[in-house]
């Protein structure tokens, strides 16, 4: 009973605090969380136990958006204590929630530290991918939002990876977008600029540029530089150190290897450089002579690289592991999007049928319409086209009426003229006075009008007549389109004469000249020629 009480108490204490902490935590912001992440290495377990309560909490709440933040940074604070697997396995989880959540930010941040990853243990494809990602979202976003220091930052990590990968003209060109988004003071990416270079053996290059982002980072006051920025002068020294073994100054060398050894000593947050360094300085060590002390960093470089970065230690089966549970996640989603998608394309196929059904029910009714509504105008065109073939046939009899009766009143007319010449004959020949010439003079004048009547007569009778043949031969005389009336009409060489005032021979030639000028061959009837105009 004495030891329950106590317990009692302490278990009501723990869990009212954890209730405070819980309030608390729905307050930190996504910034405070990375730059615990950067503190984390002096206590990474109360960090890791803060970020697990978030991580709870927001589970609980259903708040992906803080979630997500608490996943990605226990990811960067199990790398940044070299706890590679965990880091992996955060990393996943962070990728494939931001994957289904589709927050641009989140997503490119998970990209971005996944891609770090990856860079860190040597996969090439998978981090230059998830890197490049990384950078098109936040292109996105800077185009939505204006500018996004984010931005920089993705275009560092890239030329980091591409360093890593021996790319270095792609490198130079990533830290050339650094410098065009960044401020005056680039200490980052100038330090990058100077390793590159030096990774080109251009060591002359490279050894002024580290020199000179060295001293930007130590004029960094310690009291203002709560995140260790400073403590990334390990990292220029050991590179300066292989800049002057590569011009073969080794008392230079061993001096910023030495630096740089002593700065890892007292810098927790860029511990996972210390292999490479001990590994440069050891060999330099040996080839100096020191061979005792190359032996001692060169084993320790060895374990740190058994322990954290083989593929044979645990902790890095767990990693690969990792991975297959990232890669086993998207091929679930895979798998329930593939179900999904073939349950769609069996309704759709369902849905295909019906409508196909319905098309050529429609198709069909609208043919129908089209074949009966074709039917009916086919039919009263039909008429229409009788009606008018009877119109013309009628006009064509009526035509035929009249020129009939045109031509047996002028025949008659004809007839009369030829008494008139034959009495004016008989009348010459009888006696010749005044009265008689006035008689004859007046008969004389009225024959002369006989083609005139005809004339005047035919055209209102054949309207159109003259212009038809004229546009078929233009060169056709006035008289040659008299000649074209008379035969139209039937009327004999001898009438033709008699209307005309000219000779039987004169018609004959006339028809001659009349024939060649249409170019007509022999076995074509000139009047059923003419007839048709």
């Amino acid at each position: 009973m004495k030891l329950i009480l106590p317990v009692l108490f302490f278990s009501l204490f723990y869990y009212s605090a954890l209730a405070v902490d819980k309030d608390d935590t729905k307050n930190l912001s996504y910034d405070d969380m990375q730059n615990l992440s950067i503190t984390s290495v002096s206590n990474p377990d109360s960090a890791i136990i803060l970020l697990k309560l978030i991580h709870n909490t927001a589970t609980s709440d259903s708040d992906t958006t803080k979630l997500l933040e608490a996943i990605l940074t226990l990811s960067d604070i199990y790398r940044v204590n070299e706890k590679y697997s965990s880091a992996f396995d955060y990393g996943g989880q962070a990728l494939f929630l931001a994957e289904q959540f589709k927050d641009t930010f989140l997503l490119s941040e998970a990209y971005n530290k996944y891609g770090i990853l990856n860079y860190l243990f040597y996969q090439k494809d998978d981090a230059i991918k998830y890197l490049n990602k990384s950078v098109e979202l936040s292109k996105n976003l800077k185009k939505t939002n204006g500018n996004t220091p984010q931005l920089r930052s993705r275009y560092f990590n890239l030329a980091l990876a591409h360093r890593k990968f021996e790319h270095y003209n792609m490198a130079l060109t990533y830290l050339d977008s650094c410098y065009a988004l960044g401020n005056k003071e680039t200490p980052y990416i100038d330090s990058e600029k100077g390793i590159i270079l030096l990774k080109q053996k251009k060591y002359n290059e490279a050894i002024p540029v580290l020199i000179a982002s060295a001293k930007q980072f130590e004029k960094i006051e310690d009291l203002k530089d709560p995140k260790n920025t400073k403590g990334y002068l390990l990292v220029i020294y050991a590179h300066l150190a292989e800049a002057y073994e590569g011009i073969k100054d080794y008392t230079k060398a061993l001096q910023h290897y030495s630096k740089a050894y002593l700065s890892l000593e007292n810098n927790k947050r860029y511990m996972s450089h210390k292999a490479s360094i001990l590994e440069r300085y050891g060999w330099l060590e040996y080839k100096v002579g020191r061979y005792r002390q190359a032996c001692e960093r060169l084993r320790k470089a060895s374990e740190i690289n058994e322990k954290h970065f083989s593929t044979r230690t645990i902790s890095n089966a767990d990693f690969l592991t990792t991975r297959d549970k990232y890669q086993e996640s998207i091929q679930q989603k895979d798998k329930e999007i593939a179900i999904q998608n073939l349950l769609i394309a069996e309704h759709e196929k369902k849905m295909l049928r019906i409508n196909v059904i319905l098309y050529s029910l429609v198709l069909f009714i609208l043919l129908f319409i089209i074949f009966i509504y074709t039917k009916h105008k086919i039919k009263k065109q039909k008429r229409a086209f009788i009606e008018i073939e009877e119109k013309e046939k009628e006009a064509k009899l009526q035509l035929e009426q009249k020129n009939k009766e045109l031509t047996a009143s002028t025949l008659k007319l004809i007839e009369k003229d030829e008494l008139v010449d034959q009495l004016s004959m008989h009348l010459k020949n009888i006696a010749s006075n005044n009265e008689i010439d006035g008689l004859l003079k007046s008969i004389s004048q009225q024959s002369k009008t006989l083609w005139d009547d005809f004339n005047s007569r035919f055209m209102a009778v054949n309207e159109g007549f003259y212009e038809n043949i004229n546009t078929s031969f233009p060169e056709l005389s006035p008289a040659d389109l008299k000649i074209c009336a008379l035969i139209k009409l039937n009327f004999s060489g001898k009438e033709m004469a008699h209307l005309l005032g000219i000779s039987i021979n004169s018609v004959n030639k006339a028809r001659y000249r009349l024939r060649k000028k249409m170019n007509l061959d022999r076995e074509v009837n000139l009047s059923t020629y003419i007839s048709s105009f």
